[in-house]
């Protein structure tokens, strides 16, 4: 079973177990946002979690310490399972996975969107309505600058990009310009 199977069986089984008997799907979604920012933030958690040489009990007790009062009891006894199974390592793609699937779920598409400079509110909004009129669906964004881009902006959405930089734009005159001999 491949490490993506794997990251997916743990969040819909999180999910699952959430809907069934737990606090509600909202709270987790909540609380692996939360989560998933908590890892961005501390590269020394994260190093912290990957390293296979700690102790399981000495990872599990961490999680407590860091996450009791701060999550769901379902989440944190969650976070106990990952520890005690040697999975800590895959608890920030785990948190991201349970996002994805919940967005899955209720229509929700990602995009993620390369731009050669920030894009202020108005262009990212604009953005994802031609892309939801595109997909037919609600589009949530996640946008990053990419200094590797000299201008424009690379869109991905599922399978499907749509590259509107400077360079595919040149590239296409190119092509154009040399079938006109």
């Amino acid at each position: 079973m491949s490490a993506s199977e794997v990251v997916r069986r743990y969040a819909n089984s999180l999910l699952d177990a959430a809907a069934e008997a737990g606090p509600g799907i909202e709270a987790v979604r909540s609380d692996m946002e939360g989560l998933t920012a908590t890892l961005d933030a501390s590269a020394d958690l994260r190093d912290f979690l990957r390293n296979r040489l700690v102790d399981v009990q000495l990872v599990e007790t961490t999680l407590e310490r860091i996450f009791t009062d701060k999550v769901e009891p379902l989440v944190l006894n969650f976070l106990r399972l990952l520890a005690r199974r040697g999975r800590a390592a895959l608890i920030a793609e785990i948190a991201v996975a349970c996002v994805e699937i919940l967005d899955e779920r209720s229509g929700v598409r990602t995009a993620e969107v390369r731009s050669a400079i920030e894009l202020n509110p108005e262009q990212l909004e604009g953005l994802r309505q031609r892309l939801a009129a595109y997909s037919g669906g609600e589009i949530r964004l996640q946008a990053e600058v990419d200094p590797t881009l000299r201008g424009g902006v690379v869109a991905r959405l599922g399978d499907t990009v749509f590259d509107g930089t400077l360079d595919m734009y040149l590239t296409k005159l190119h092509r154009r310009l040399r079938g006109a001999r």
